[in-house]
């Protein structure tokens, strides 16, 4: 027996929900009788499964929501096995990459940023670095930062006082 598909790898976003589609993979024997019936089963992640879809041709599915910070590919095996005796078997890797959502905020390295700073310092003069990271990827990841609107005591608002350069957190 024979299992065919692509180039072996397929994309799903993290974002698909379970029993989502991922890939469509054909199967054939050109033996005759219980010879050429073919038996598929899937070897690998718990997280996949297989439904036929028509005739010999079957659909790998997901069977649970996919989180690409813990798993970004999943390597599965698929047995197309005939009914013949002996019976004869073919295996067939596949390689499932799971692509990225912004699901994911900024965490900073600390909980709290604690500094002193010297009374009547120069304007501009730096003061501290925060630093946060995204666990997603690419685009995804790039983390900006901002000052957010309040004021000191006496009414002033922050910004009069000190700024965060938006791209280093300095």
């Amino acid at each position: 027996p024979m299992t065919s598909s692509s180039d072996g790898v397929a994309f799903i976003t993290e974002a698909a929900a379970a029993e989502s589609f991922v890939a469509l993979i054909s199967t054939s024997d050109s033996d005759s009788g219980s010879n050429g019936y073919v038996r598929v089963s899937l070897l690998g992640h718990e997280h996949f499964s297989l439904q036929q879809a028509y005739g010999d041709t079957f659909m790998i599915i997901t069977t649970t929501t996919l989180d690409r910070e813990k798993i970004q590919e999943y390597n599965l095996t698929v047995v197309a096995e005939d009914l013949g005796t002996p019976p004869f078997k073919t295996l067939r890797q596949y390689t499932i990459s799971v692509t990225d959502e912004n699901d994911n905020p900024p965490l900073f390295s600390k909980s709290l940023y604690e500094v002193s700073v010297l009374e009547n310092n120069i304007p501009g003069s730096y003061i501290m670095t925060v630093v946060a990271r995204d666990p997603d990827v690419g685009k995804n990841a790039k983390v900006s930062y901002k000052l957010l609107d309040s004021e000191v005591p006496g009414g002033s608002p922050v910004s009069t006082y000190v700024s965060v350069d938006s791209i280093s957190g300095s």
